[in-house]
């Protein structure tokens, strides 16, 4: 399911990074860009919620993101993203 999810966001070619969220950086709602897919927002932060059951280390920056879901915008997608990038590097901590 994991590797389904890098292939479908096309993150398959990123190099890994060593944390899944940066800790200096503030999500707040209704500021900045709007992104245009809500519903494949949602799809991803529900697969990352799922993968959260095995990867207790996820569960943090999933929690962030998931804050989001009914209005994202285009930074929360970037950190979604950083999250499965770092997944991607860190596929069984």
């Amino acid at each position: 399911m994991l590797f389904d999810i890098l292939e479908i966001t096309s993150l398959t070619n990123f190099k890994p990074i060593d944390s899944p969220m940066d800790s200096n950086q503030k999500l707040v709602r209704n500021q900045g860009e709007l992104f245009l897919e809500p519903k494949r927002y949602r799809r991803f932060v529900g697969k990352l919620i799922y993968i959260t059951i095995t990867r207790p280390d996820l569960s943090y920056p999933v929690g962030i993101v998931s804050q989001f879901m009914w209005n994202p915008q285009i930074d929360h997608w970037n950190v979604m993203i950083r999250i499965l990038i770092y997944v991607k590097g860190n596929p069984r901590n």
